[in-house]
């Protein structure tokens, strides 16, 4: 859906040079499970045609797939436009070991720390500034390695086991 920051991603993506090796993954659709072309994706495909041997859209993803799709991945870019409350995805992608490039929406913030991310003002200068974030990553590896491990460490506090001790500690504290 447009709020997602999709085409300002793939207009950052065409503003890269045409030497740097890399895919652009859009994963998803619409509604779950729904892999329909709408309006919208098709101005998606539109908008990429000039650089489709650098995109590829996944459509629908079961949840239990995301993981192999991590694994494969070297970034993860949230673009969010609208105040997106509590992007699950960016903590995902933490967990994973990914650096994560993310607009400056909503409660996005909440999830991430500075040694994990890059986060990209949304206004006039998002699409140039995301795709300077883009260039930067792709281009130093070691950059990548050192936020993805930030990020897994990061990710650590939301794990199942740190949540429920979290919400133990302070229903206890209540009684």
């Amino acid at each position: 859906i447009r709020q997602k920051g999709v085409a300002q991603l793939i207009n950052a993506v065409k503003k890269l040079s045409n030497d740097l090796n890399f895919k652009l993954l859009i994963i998803g659709s619409k509604w779950y499970g729904r892999n329909s072309k709408d309006k919208y994706l098709k101005y998606l495909n539109e908008i990429s045609s000039e650089i489709a041997n650098k995109i590829i859209f996944t459509g629908y993803i079961p949840y239990n797939e995301m993981p192999k799709l991590h694994a494969i991945s070297d970034i993860a870019v949230v673009p969010s436009l609208w105040e997106e409350p509590a992007g699950r995805v960016v903590i995902e992608a933490e967990a994973s070991g990914l650096p994560v490039i993310v607009s400056d929406s909503g409660g996005i913030s909440d999830y991430i720390c500075e040694e994990s991310a890059i986060v990209v003002k949304r206004g006039s200068n998002f699409e140039e500034e995301l795709s300077e974030a883009l260039k930067k990553l792709i281009m130093d590896v070691d950059l990548r390695e050192r936020m993805g491990t930030s990020g897994h460490i990061f990710a650590q506090k939301y794990n199942p086991e740190n949540y429920y001790r979290e919400l133990y500690d302070y229903v206890k504290m209540l009684i």
